[in-house]
């Protein structure tokens, strides 16, 4: 649709998956708590200072999930072997 190949009245979605979490950015369990809640910091407070990346990135902001937000990935994945 963005290169004006095909336009939106010609597709027709037959489905739809459940969010998709992007790549994580994650910690490693033996930082130093400190330095690790620092980082949490910059990626989950105040986000002005991110808003080049996030208009670069077409995105809003970070938020916190855990492993579960990824269970969906991979049963995907498990149901294709």
């Amino acid at each position: 649709m963005r290169q004006g190949t095909v336009q939106a009245d010609e597709l027709k979605v037959i489905w739809q998956s459940p969010a998709i979490p992007y790549d994580p950015f994650v910690l490693r369990d033996r930082l130093c708590p400190a330095l690790a809640a620092k980082i949490r910091q910059v990626f989950l407070g105040d986000s002005r200072a991110l808003h080049g990346m996030f208009a670069e990135l077409n995105m809003t902001g970070f938020i916190a999930v855990g492993d579960e937000q990824y269970r969906e990935i991979r049963e995907m994945f498990a149901s294709q072997n």
